[in-house]
């Protein structure tokens, strides 16, 4: 087998080409959700069903799919660490395939169980973004590893911008709201399938890091993402990217039953909202990321954009109306996604090269939790107040921000032992 070389501009643009069409599923099924759940022509609901129910299993089919993200990343990180990234990607991205299948089946079916099950199914195998950054760290060299990093940030931004384009041009020539809300997940399959062959096809294997391969306990691989927590050199950040989550969860995830219930806008005009969400993402990457990264240390510009972040999701709780959501929506994104590139790139400094599928798998794990323990409980929140998940959302962003200010501390603490040893 031929080895790999470090940076190899072929692996990384075929991981990218990966990410772009994986994520583009993501962009294509989240408009429609309110649409499925919420509205009259719903497959799964009679009209007599009260919004309190509907809330609850919108809740829920948002829920489940962090929860499988939770469950399969750091299994399927570790499992990739010691069979291999690309047999890994393969399997996962099948798995994703079956998923949009089970989907479209449970809507001929009238089945929400088949639907539910369908949401999670797609997050535990939905480990490839995962896979894919412990890939890149695998081929990258210290110099390049916060680059290569951005370039897979890059692409699933672009995945992002092209996945709810397409949805907003399929409602159009659907002749139905049911053939609207379908047509994304068939779209889905048929992007993950083109997704497979291209790994087959193009992508090389690499050589993996010598590891110890003691008998696979299944249960504490699932929950190896624990290290995140217990491990001194990450704890720290590891809390910065739970509350990270968990508050751009609250807002990611409100956003779209906001617009449909409080607006009542169709799933067209949603993916407008999602649309300019990821054009802030795309734009930081391709621009304003480098320029902020080279005038703040990585540190000092994730303690001020958490606080930045979460002034904006306040002021959309506050100022309700569709001009400030889609203000919103873009710059808080155009910011966002520095502070997530940051930590990643925080954390896999921090660890040794054979622990980074772990690692990276365990980031997307405390992912999976803050999602589902955010969309599981924006049920009963909504049913308080459709703009609660708002307040909630800028309450996360600003202890995400306590938690990186913290580990600045620890830095700084750290440099000055050092000075004083020497």
């Amino acid at each position: 087998m031929n080895v790999v070389k470090k940076n190899s501009p072929l692996v990384i643009a075929l991981l990218m080409m990966t990410i772009i069409i994986d994520v583009m599923g993501v962009g294509l099924v989240f408009p429609v959700i309110p649409e499925i759940i919420m509205s009259k022509t719903s497959p799964f609901f009679a009209q007599s069903v009260a919004p309190a129910s509907r809330y609850f299993y919108y809740g829920l089919s948002m829920a489940l799919w962090p929860l499988g993200v939770f469950i399969g990343s750091s299994l399927l990180g570790k499992l990739s660490d010691i069979y291999g990234r690309k047999k890994l990607l393969i399997i996962t991205i099948l798995g994703i395939v079956l998923s949009y299948l089970l989907s479209i089946a449970s809507f001929y079916g009238t089945s929400l169980w088949i639907f539910m099950f369908s949401r999670f199914l797609c997050g535990f195998f939905g480990g490839s973004f995962s896979l894919a950054q412990a890939f890149i760290l695998d081929i990258s060299t210290d110099d390049r590893r916060m680059k290569n990093l951005g370039l897979i940030t890059l692409a699933a931004s672009i995945g992002f911008v092209i996945g709810p384009l397409v949805t907003t041009a399929l409602s159009f020539f659907a002749k139905t709201p049911e053939l609207s809300s379908v047509l994304p997940f068939w779209f889905g399959a048929i992007l993950a399938l083109i997704n497979v062959l291209n790994i087959i096809i193009f992508l090389p294997k690499v050589p993996r890091a010598s590891v110890h391969q003691d008998k696979l306990n299944i249960f504490k691989l699932i929950f190896s993402f624990s290290v995140m927590f217990t491990d001194k050199r990450v704890r720290l950040l590891a809390l910065c990217f739970l509350f990270l989550q968990l508050g751009w969860g609250y807002f990611a995830q409100s956003l779209p039953l906001a617009l449909e219930q409080i607006f009542h806008f169709a799933p067209a005009i949603v993916g407008v909202f999602f649309l300019l969400m990821n054009v802030g993402y795309l734009s930081s990457t391709l621009w304003l990321q480098d320029k902020v990264l080279k005038k703040f240390d990585v540190v000092t510009a994730m303690v001020s954009i958490a606080i930045l972040v979460s002034i904006m999701l306040a002021i959309s709780a506050v100022y309700v109306s569709p001009y400030v959501m889609g203000f919103v929506a873009f710059f808080a994104s155009l910011i966002e996604i520095i502070l997530y590139t940051a930590v990643m790139s925080e954390v896999a400094s921090q660890v040794e090269t054979h622990e980074q599928g772990e690692f990276m798998g365990g980031t997307t794990s405390v992912f999976g939790i803050a999602w589902f323990m955010n969309a599981f409980s924006i049920g009963p929140v909504v049913s308080e107040s459709i703009t609660a998940p708002f307040y909630l959302a800028s309450l996360g962003l600003l202890i995400c921000g306590l938690f990186a200010y913290l580990y600045k501390m620890k830095i700084q603490k750290g440099v000055q032992l050092k000075t004083v040893e020497a």
